[in-house]
C-alpha cells in the first residue's frame, strides 16, 4: 500500500494575470485530468496546502485508482483486532487521523514545498502499524514488534523503486503512530496480581485473549499521558486558530461546490 503521488503532467496551473505559475495568486485557473472533487480534496505540497490547510488531511480519503483503494482496505483488514476493540476506538481514531496529516506534512518538507501532488490513506494505515509496534514493545513482544518494524522496511524499499510512492509519507505516518502509542496507549508491567480483567475477560470478542499476546504475568498500567490530554489540545487548537476552524466549512464548501476550492471551471 502507498501514498500515490500524481504525475505533475496531470495538472497545471495557469495564473490569469500571468507571472509564475506555482504563486497561487488568486484567482487561478486550473486544468486537470482529475475531476473538480479530487482537485478540491487531494494535498499538494508547498503554498497551496498552507493556503488550504484542510488538503492535509482530506487526501487521505481519496485514492488514485481502485486498485489503490483495495490494497489499502485490504491493509487496514490485516491489522489484528485487539488494535481497535483492546487498545480503543478513541486511541485508534486519534492514531489514524493524526498520521494521516504527519504523512502528509512529511511529504511536504521532503519535497521542499514543490507542488508535487500525493493522495491515498496509507499514512493512517502506517500510524496504525506505528501504533502496533509501541503496544508489542510494551508487552514484551520483540519477536512480533520487529515483523512489523520488518514490513515497513520493505515497503519503504519497493518505495525507492517507484516513483509513485511517497516514502516520506509512509515514515511520518508510522513515527506518529508509534510516538503516539508509545504515550498514550496502555503500559503492560509484570504483575502477580495480574488485574487484566478489561484485556482478557470483558472483551467482548476476546481478540487479545486468543491472539496470546498479553503474557499471563502480566498487567495492564496506566498510560504516561492520557488520551483525554491530546483530545483537549486538539480543541484548544480548534478554538484558538482561526484557519483550523475553517477547516470544516472549508469541506463543505468543497462539497457543495466541486471545483471551487481547486479553481477547476
Amino acid at each position: 500500500f502507498g501514498y500515490r503521488r500524481i504525475s505533475a503532467s496531470k495538472v497545471l496551473e495557469q495564473n490569469i494575470w500571468g507571472g509564475n505559475p506555482i504563486s497561487f495568486r488568486l484567482p487561478t485557473r486550473r486544468i486537470s485530468s482529475y475531476g473538480p472533487f479530487t482537485t478540491d480534496f487531494y494535498f499538494v505540497s508547498g503554498k497551496l496546502a498552507r493556503f488550504q490547510p484542510h488538503r492535509f488531511l482530506t487526501a487521505g480519503f481519496l485514492h488514485g485508482s481502485a486498485i489503490h483503494l483495495l490494497v489499502n482496505m485490504q491493509s487496514l483488514y490485516q491489522l489484528p483486532m485487539f488494535l481497535e476493540k483492546g487498545i480503543g476506538a478513541p486511541l485508534y481514531l486519534a492514531v489514524y487521523l493524526t498520521s494521516i496529516v504527519t504523512g502528509n506534512f512529511s511529504h511536504d518538507i521532503v519535497t521542499g514545498g514543490n507542488g508535487t501532488p500525493c493522495l491515498g490513506a496509507s499514512g493512517g494505515i502506517c500510524g496504525l502499524n506505528g501504533l502496533l509496534f509501541s503496544v508489542l514493545r510494551k508487552m514484551d513482544r520483540d519477536k512480533e514488534s520487529n515483523v512489523v518494524l520488518n514490513n515497513m522496511f520493505s515497503m519503504i524499499i519497493f518505495g525507492f523503486m517507484s516513483s509513485r510512492v511517497s516514502n516520506a509519507g509512509h515514515i511520518g505516518g508510522f513515527v506518529a503512530g508509534m510516538i503516539m502509542g508509545h504515550f498514550f496507549a496502555p503500559n503492560f508491567k509484570k504483575s502477580w496480581s495480574a488485574k487484566r480483567s478489561r484485556w482478557n475477560d470483558s472483551d467482548s470478542n476476546g481478540q487479545l485473549r486468543s491472539s496470546g499476546l498479553l503474557k499471563s504475568n502480566y498487567g495492564e498500567y496506566k498510560s504516561i499521558i492520557p488520551l483525554s490530554y491530546f483530545y483537549a489540545a486538539l480543541a484548544f487548537v480548534f478554538l484558538t486558530k482561526a484557519y483550523i476552524r475553517d477547516i470544516p466549512f472549508t469541506i463543505i464548501r468543497g462539497l457543495l461546490n466541486p471545483g471551487r476550492l481547486g479553481g477547476v471551471y
